[in-house]
């Protein structure tokens, strides 16, 4: 851990937030651009308990990046919103397959698109959960084979071969 509270601070902050990662030299670049050489820093650093209940030390900035993670807390929110609206269309368009049907990922994702187009391919895994869960209630069952992607960005990884129950 840093010996700089602020740079401290924001350690903590990344290890216990790591999708809202905050760069220790941008943040002390602005301070320094804000400051006279003869003023304190305007960032407290203060305990507050986060989502995971743990006493990890977070820093209080200025109202323009309150605004901006405002911004981004709402971004994610539609996203989670939008990514569960794409769930409930993807059983249902599995559900109403007809018994026998072979599918894979590529052909849910044809159909409906991805989850949340926004968020790139890589966070994008809600796919192959809502594939894990239909098969669980076994309203798919893997039929032991494997057919590659033909989405350009899977580069040809197989996928497994699924048919409706």
């Amino acid at each position: 851990m840093s010996e700089n509270p602020v740079l401290g601070a924001l350690e903590a902050f990344n290890r216990t937030h790591p999708h809202r990662e905050i760069d220790p030299d941008e943040v002390l670049a602005q301070a320094a651009t804000a400051l006279d050489e003869d003023s304190e820093p305007d960032l407290a650093v203060t305990p507050a308990a986060d989502d995971t209940g743990s006493e990890e030390p977070s820093v209080l900035f200025d109202g323009d990046l309150a605004r901006a993670a405002a911004e981004q807390g709402m971004e994610r929110a539609e996203r989670a919103a939008r990514v569960q609206r794409w769930k409930t269309a993807a059983v249902a368009y599995v559900r109403d397959m007809h018994t026998g049907t072979e599918l894979t990922a590529d052909d849910v994702i044809a159909a409906l698109g991805l989850p949340d187009p926004s968020a790139g391919p890589a966070t994008n895994n809600v796919v192959g959960a809502v594939f894990s869960s239909l098969s669980k209630a076994e309203v798919i069952v893997f039929t032991g084979r494997f057919k590659a992607s033909e989405r350009v960005i899977g580069h040809g990884n197989l996928q497994r071969v699924w048919r409706r129950a």
